[in-house]
């Protein structure tokens, strides 16, 4: 599905591919809430926490992208904004958010959060109760 907006000064539509548009917030939103035999008040806590973690990835994430395309724009006017080690950085840093950002970053998340609050207190008090 694409999505074209008011044409541009060389005559040419902007077009958005809104296939590369992830849903990450609803996926890690139903990873939080789906898991069971977790109190209320700790779930709340987490899927909190999530949702900020998950917004400041997504911060950094716009922010790596802007950077990436305008040095990559501007060195195609003839005018390299940044030099070449810079933008070889941002190539790679934005390669690794685009590849990592769809799915795999509300799992990572989920994951660090629950074992973090959940799963680490109850590792350590049945190592506590064996000594």
């Amino acid at each position: 599905m694409l999505v074209s907006f008011q044409p541009t000064a060389d005559g040419k539509p902007l077009v958005i591919d809104s296939v590369r548009i992830t849903y990450n917030l609803a996926f890690l939103v139903a990873l939080i809430l789906a898991v069971p035999n977790v109190r209320l008040k700790p779930r709340i806590k987490i899927l909190v926490l999530g949702i900020i973690i998950l917004l400041m990835v997504q911060v950094i994430r716009v922010n790596i992208i802007v950077f990436y395309f305008y040095s990559l724009h501007m060195q195609n006017f003839g005018q390299p904004v940044y030099v070449e080690f810079v933008r070889y950085g941002l190539f790679y840093s934005y390669e690794v958010m685009r590849r990592l950002s769809g799915m795999l970053f509300p799992v990572i998340i989920w994951a660090g959060l629950y074992y973090y609050y959940c799963w680490y207190p109850q590792l350590r008090k049945k190592v506590s109760s064996n000594t």
